[in-house]
């Protein structure tokens, strides 16, 4: 599980699409704080439900914001130490030189993007 998360325990993940919780439910599990954002009501409620529980080692922090993905001015500039996005083809927020096209992370100082 660690190759999905390249980023030390305790370092900061965010996922702007949260959707089903799935990225958080897994950095929860590898001890790693995540800032999970989606624009959808349900979406939210369905990870607060899945991210409340407790296991073993599994430590990391959950915050969930609603916002838009485009929108991420309530995080601040060192606080990102990973952003999980999905590579939505057509979609680009930002003109760095990542991995993936779909990063919205123009505006931060991050080590990694996955």
């Amino acid at each position: 599980m660690d190759k999905l998360f390249p980023s030390q325990e305790v370092d900061c993940v965010l996922d702007q699409f949260a959707d089903g919780g799935t990225t958080l439910v897994e950095a929860k599990l590898l001890n790693r704080n995540i800032i999970g954002v989606d624009v959808n009501d349900v979406a939210l409620e369905r990870c607060r439900e899945k991210t409340n529980f407790e296991h073993e080692g599994a430590n990391g922090k959950v915050y969930l914001k609603k916002g838009d993905a485009r929108n991420l001015s309530f995080i601040s500039n060192e606080h990102v130490d990973l952003i999980c996005t999905p590579n939505f083809s057509g979609y680009k927020y930002c003109n760095r030189s990542h991995q993936t096209s779909g990063c919205c992370c123009s505006q931060y100082q991050i080590r990694k993007a996955c």
